[in-house]
């Protein structure tokens, strides 16, 4: 088994910081990509700054294997945007010899088995080793390999969250998909003349919908007839605005106290709590049902932001026997620490190997995924997670899962 690769899901900066844990320590890995190179997620919303500066954005194993390759680090107070930390950090990494050897790009992982056991066997799991099915995405064609042990450091940026409050596309959000983002667009870059002097509905509360509203309010500046509905299901960071900076994290906080002012101004309205119940196109643009306050009410817009979130995709690994809880779809033992009811980017413990245990032995979901539904992931808490499996994967030894605490994620 020892003689058989790691195999790590997903080459972003976490996947990339567990090869590099590894490769200090001289153990066979295998790093799969489905993008074109590595990073490839980070590198779709290269327009978006990060919260955090460069000192808590870099793992410190990778550091070392890049400084001896001649890297020249940036300044650890510098907030960096996607697309610096894409080409100045992760792509630098990724051609690091000991890395570069080892990665498989335009990869994508098909499925994660026990090899010939089915989910249901209980003994021999431990010394059988992995079977992992991948596709080479140019030639469609499928391959295996064997391995020790299983990262999957996937993350969840494909797998955004719909309009729906109840988990699904609400009616003619799937039909209307050319006129519907997810997540974060470049609107003040190459997506600029698409939204310039439309009305654009932004759906979610977070940091993400936020940063969209500054993005449309800087078009307003420059062409007046831009406007901005903003929904949100529960409309809860309404109830403790402020202009005061009082956030540990200093660039979220910026965003945050600048709120106020902004949801003031006259082209942009604010619905919460509200809830979309359908989508029709129509001449002039998008026919949006929205129940805001119990009352249902429609509004005319000529594209759509959903910026709701993402979830982890756990099809590839659906025969393992993996842990996660029902409401956030992190693991068991880790959920309470990372509860954003309880929780918030930067008031996470670290943790390891204890909290992200499976009953699948040496099996383990790290990075954004391993929050799940949770929206309070640092990548500075990521590297620490990988810390703790690379020294157990070094040393083989037997895992017993953290005590759960007392208070249940599912109490909200």
């Amino acid at each position: 088994m020892n003689l058989l690769p790691v195999v790590i899901i997903g080459a972003g900066p976490i996947g990339l910081a567990m090869a590099a844990k590894l490769a200090v320590r001289n153990i066979p890995f295998s790093l799969f990509e489905k993008g074109q190179t590595a990073g490839s997620s980070i590198k779709e919303w290269g327009h978006v700054n990060v919260f955090t500066p460069w000192e808590m954005n870099v793992d410190e194993d990778a550091k070392t294997l890049l400084l001896e390759c001649g890297w020249t680090p940036p300044k650890n107070d510098e907030i960096a945007c996607g697309k610096k930390i894409y080409e100045n950090y992760l792509l630098p990494l990724s051609q690091v010899p000991a890395i570069k050897a080892n990665l498989h790009t335009q990869a994508e992982i098909v499925q994660v088995v026990r090899h010939n056991l089915d989910k249901t066997s209980i003994e021999l799991r431990k010394n059988t080793p992995f079977k992992v099915t991948f596709k080479d995405t140019q030639s469609d064609q499928n391959n295996t390999l064997l391995a020790r042990a299983v990262i999957d450091a996937s993350g969840v940026w494909n797998s955004p969250n719909p309009i729906g409050v109840d988990g699904f596309h609400v009616p003619g959000e799937q039909e209307n998909a050319s006129y519907i983002s997810y997540g974060i667009p470049d609107i003040s870059g190459k997506d600029k003349t698409k939204y310039v002097g439309k009305k654009v509905l932004v759906v979610g509360s977070g940091h993400s919908a936020m940063a969209s509203l500054f993005a449309l309010d800087n078009l307003h500046e420059n062409d007046p007839s831009t406007e901005v509905i903003w929904a949100m299901r529960r409309g809860k960071i309404l109830n403790n605005l402020s202009d005061k900076n009082t956030d540990a994290i200093k660039a979220r906080g910026e965003l945050n106290s600048a709120l106020p002012n902004l949801i003031s101004k006259e082209h942009i309205s604010v619905l919460a709590p509200s809830r979309i119940s359908a989508i029709k196109k129509v001449t002039n643009g998008l026919d949006v049902e929205i129940n805001v306050n119990g009352e249902t009410m429609n509004v005319n817009v000529d594209f759509i932001i959903v910026s709701t979130g993402f979830r982890p995709e756990t099809g590839f690994i659906s025969e393992l026997q993996y842990q996660l809880d029902p409401v956030w779809e992190a693991p068991l033992y880790l959920v309470d620490l990372i509860n954003p009811h309880l929780h918030s980017c930067g008031s996470v413990p670290n943790h390891g190997v204890k909290q992200l245990y499976h009953p699948e032995p040496d099996f383990f979901i790290v990075g954004h995924k391993s929050y799940g539904r949770a929206p309070t992931f640092l990548m500075k808490t990521g590297y620490e997670q990988l810390n703790s499996i690379a020294n157990h994967i070094e040393k083989g030894e037997e895992i017993e899962p953290s005590i759960k605490t007392e208070t249940r994620s599912c109490s909200i």
